[in-house]
Formats: C-alpha cells, structure tokens, sequence
C-alpha cells in the first residue's frame, strides 16, 4: 500500500489536487478496489471459459465496459509554427554568419554518430505499485497472466484513474473524504462495479 500510496500523492500533485492524508487514504482505497474489480472480472470471465489464464480476450471486455462509460479527452496539437522567412522577413536563421552548434554532429571520437535528443525511458523509471496488487488477486484466483496481459491492466486502471482524476479536478470547493465519497457514490462511472 506504501508505493500505491505514494503513487496516489504524486498523482494528485501532478493534477493541482490538494487534499489531506485521510483523504488520500480514501482514493487510494478506491483505487483499491478498482485494481480488485477489473481484475476480478477478466477472472471470472476466463473461469467461465473453463481456463486458468486471462487472455487479450478477457481484458478487451472489461476495457470495453469501461470506455463506454468514461471517455478521457484526446490531446490535441497547437497551430503550426511556421518561420519568419515565409511571410518576407529575414531573420538570419539560414545565413553562412549564423554560427550555431550542430547538436546533431557525429562525434567520431567517442563513436556516436548522432546524440539522443530526447525521450527515451529514465534510468529511475518507476514500476507500477499496480503490479504486485495485479498478481496478488491474479493468485487469489489461481489464474495465471502473461506480462503482456499485465501491462493491459495497467493501462485500463491507468484510464479509470485519469477519469477519476478529470471529476476530481472539476470539483469547485474543497476535496474532503466525504466529498470523494459522495462523488463516487453519485456517480454511475465511479460506482459501476457495485
């Protein structure tokens, strides 16, 4: 529960959230028992099918329930940009006397031929906290699940999470315990499993 909890706190500071501890505790109780049900019901959905593993199948369907129910708003690109030089005006970005640094040069003492931008995954790259809660409810039922399958429940928590968090953020006054509670409660996306 620690990492899940810390989790939950770098979540809502991620989102502007500012909540207390006990409030914390809640969503991060919640969030509990959204890994318990999501999980739960691709088991009961492979038990049905007389197997012991949860395949793409099993997930596609809880994925499905979920998306039609809560939708996270697509991220959308700017205007383009476009330089000076197409409307007429000379900056001196393409002129012999601008005299910048090839950041893309190959460097052929150390034998890199082009440095890495950006991107790319950091060496302290957290591991899920949902994974171990994945695998222990995974054992309660004694049914097995590839990487794969895992890292597909990430993602569906991850999306339920985010939809968590967008009604969260749209609450004007402040988040209290019973707030969450009552927004659960009220709420057919939040409360579906019950």
């Amino acid at each position: 529960m620690n990492n899940l909890f810390s989790c939950v706190e770098d979540l809502l500071k991620q989102n502007n959230l500012s909540v207390s501890i006990a409030t914390t505790k809640v969503i991060v109780n919640y969030i509990e028992n959204i890994i318990f049900n999501i999980v739960s019901i691709s088991c009961i959905i492979a038990l049905i099918n007389n197997t012991k593993t949860i395949n793409k199948k099993n997930i596609d369907i809880v994925n499905k329930y979920i998306n039609d129910i809560c939708t996270i708003p697509k991220m959308k690109g700017g205007a383009p940009v476009l330089p000076s030089e197409y409307f007429g005006f000379d900056s001196a970005r393409y002129s012999i006397t601008n005299n910048t640094n090839d950041i893309l040069g190959i460097n052929f003492e150390s034998g890199i031929m082009r440095p890495q931008i950006g991107g790319g995954l950091s060496a302290k790259t957290k591991k899920s906290p949902y994974i171990s809660i994945i695998k222990d409810i995974l054992k309660y039922y004694k049914i097995k699940a590839s990487a794969d399958i895992i890292k597909c429940y990430i993602s569906t928590i991850d999306v339920y999470v985010l939809c968590f968090l967008k009604k969260l953020k749209a609450y004007k006054d402040k988040i209290t315990s019973i707030v969450v509670k009552k927004i659960i409660k009220d709420n057919k996306t939040f409360d579906i499993f019950k």
